[in-house]
C-alpha cells in the first residue's frame, strides 16, 4: 500500500537527496550525461537545497512510502490559480505501481497544472499525456556552468 506523508524534516530532505540521485542518474546520465546530471543534482536536488526549500515553504513536498521505504516523491508550488509541480519522481526500481499517480492525486483537483520535463524524457512525456497534459511550449533555460535544460512546459486544464 501506498502510503503518502508531507516531508517536514532534514531527515526527509537527506532521504530525498538520496533518491533524486538514483532517479536522476538512472533517467538523465543517457539523456544529459554525467557532468550535467552531477552539476543539476548539487544545484537542484542536494540534501541542503531540499530542506532549504522545505523549511522556507518554497515547495510543500510530498512523499510516497511502501512500508518504510520512500519509493517517490511531488514538490509543488501553488502560484494563484494554479500548480506548479517541480519535481515527481518515482524510484525506477518501483515504476508502474501506480506510485505517479498517487502522488499526482495530491494536486489533481486544481484547476491547472504546469510543469517542465525535459524534451528527450520520452517515458515521462508519455505519462503526462496520459494524465491529461499537453505541450504548451519549448524552453531553454540557461542554468549555470555552461549548462541549458531543454524543457517542454505541460500545462492540465480541467
Amino acid at each position: 500500500m501506498i502510503r503518502i506523508k508531507q516531508a517536514t524534516t532534514r531527515e526527509e530532505a537527506n532521504t530525498i537527496a538520496v533518491l533524486a540521485k538514483k532517479v536522476w542518474e538512472h533517467t538523465y546520465i543517457p539523456i544529459i550525461g554525467k557532468a550535467q546530471v552531477d552539476y543539476m543534482l548539487d544545484k537542484f536536488q542536494s540534501a541542503a537545497v531540499v530542506w532549504e526549500s522545505i523549511e522556507a515553504g518554497i515547495y510543500d513536498y510530498r512523499l510516497a512510502y511502501i512500508e518504510d521505504q520512500l519509493v517517490g516523491y511531488l514538490a509543488f508550488q501553488q502560484k494563484e490559480a494554479e500548480i506548479f509541480i517541480s519535481k515527481l519522481y518515482v524510484d525506477p526500481d518501483r515504476q508502474k505501481q501506480g506510485i505517479a499517480k498517487r502522488l499526482f492525486a495530491e494536486v489533481s483537483d486544481q484547476p491547472i497544472i504546469r510543469l517542465t520535463v525535459n524534451k528527450y524524457n520520452t517515458v515521462a512525456i508519455q505519462v503526462y499525456e496520459h494524465i491529461g497534459f499537453e505541450k504548451e511550449e519549448a524552453v531553454v533555460a540557461e542554468i549555470g556552468n555552461g549548462y541549458v535544460m531543454d524543457d517542454y512546459v505541460m500545462v492540465r486544464r480541467q
